[in-house]
């Protein structure tokens, strides 16, 4: 699963990001899912780096294409709430990041590494 973050910071100094992770509510067997890799843009499957410590300035803006563990099968076939997480700094504890519903059956063809907005599928 790719996810576009961009992460925002108000603070003035830069802030460390030392881990990512998905958790996804109401699904205790698959409650949560690891940070595998990062890539420069959505589209572009050869291209990957490790996941890897990454700081935001102070008063700034960090885009970052995240990318964690493979789902399940049957995992596209509804809607669920998820939460992304991130470690800072030195800090054990996750902080909350985002919390949002994903549409993942807005995914036609979801074997595919294709990119989908995560819109509700329109009925009709």
């Amino acid at each position: 699963m790719l996810i576009p973050l961009v992460l925002h910071h108000t603070g003035a100094l830069p802030i460390v990001v030392r881990d990512l992770r998905v958790v996804v509510l109401g699904e205790p067997a698959m409650s949560t899912l690891r940070w595998e890799r990062t890539r420069p843009r959505l589209r572009g499957e050869n291209d990957a780096d490790l996941p890897a410590t990454f700081a935001v300035p102070g008063r700034s803006v960090t885009q970052i294409f995240a990318e964690f563990d493979s789902v399940p099968p049957g995992f596209q076939n509804r809607d669920r709430e998820i939460r992304v997480e991130a470690q800072l700094g030195r800090r054990v504890r996750w902080h909350h990041v985002v919390t949002f519903v994903l549409h993942a059956s807005a995914a036609i063809h979801p074997e595919q590494y294709l990119e989908y907005r995560n819109e509700k599928p329109s009925e009709g």
